[in-house]
């Protein structure tokens, strides 16, 4: 397997130095920086996207989009030019009320949880792997169009369970990862809380416990899905109430 630099046992942080980012990859600490070598397996470059980099080709790639140019030289004395730039900054986007108080219950109000549009999804980085991405170190989750609206049409009639089921793992899933825990970046232990408080943060977005029920049953067939393609979101110590028919 390719050395990985500045490696340490997970239980034994060392702290980098200026210029590095320090993630946990593998169950080790490591100092990461774009070029050093890295080891190209799927599961191991998901665990990369949380530090926004790339391990595609054995070498780190730095995921973060390319800055805009600079603006070209000022007009002539007496002319007044506005100029806006468009670029994929995830800080223009939205930010749902009644989301982040239901994310803020879990994250014990660390961070914001961002809703960009279909636009602003496309241009962003994380499109291109999941549903949702948390910047550990800014404090803030970015969900994709369709995790937000899911979240928010809870409840409604045009929005479809699965979505509304997604919606809200989704969310809780990444206020998990907002929350300053000791598990903060372990997948599994994330996403089993996910699961537990998944009922409740569903009847605070605004459903009745009957449809909390209901939408209970999507979010296990959801959660079994990701577990099988994605191992690294599988805690065995984790213990999930049934869902069971209505009584």
């Amino acid at each position: 397997t390719a050395a990985m630099a500045a490696s340490s046992s997970a239980g034994a942080p060392k702290p980098c130095r200026h210029g590095l980012v320090h993630a946990v990859v593998a169950d080790k600490h490591e100092c990461l920086k774009a070029g050093q070598r890295c080891q190209t397996r799927l599961e191991l470059d998901r665990e990369y996207h949380r530090y926004v980099f790339h391990c595609h080709s054995s070498r780190i790639t730095s995921a973060r989009p390319e800055r805009p140019r600079a603006a070209p030289a000022p007009p002539p004395a007496g002319e007044v030019i506005a100029t806006i730039a468009v670029t994929a900054d995830s800080r223009a986007y939205a930010l749902p009320a009644r989301l982040n108080e239901v994310a803020a219950v879990y994250s014990l109000g660390v961070g914001e949880i961002r809703c960009p549009s279909p636009e602003e999804w496309n241009a962003d980085f994380g499109s291109a792997f999941g549903y949702a991405y948390t910047n550990m170190a800014a404090d803030y989750a970015v969900l994709s169009p369709l995790v937000c609206a899911g979240a928010l049409g809870v409840g409604e009639s045009d929005v479809p369970d699965w979505q509304e089921a997604l919606g809200v793992l989704v969310l809780v899933h990444e206020s998990f990862h907002l929350r300053h825990w000791r598990w903060r970046r372990d997948e599994g232990k994330v996403e089993c809380q996910a699961m537990v408080y998944f009922k409740d943060a569903t009847l605070m977005l605004g459903a009745t416990r009957e449809h909390a029920h209901n939408l209970y049953a999507y979010a296990i067939a959801l959660h079994a899905y990701k577990t099988a393609v994605f191992p690294q979101y599988h805690d065995r110590s984790c213990r999930l109430a049934p869902w069971e028919p209505p009584q």
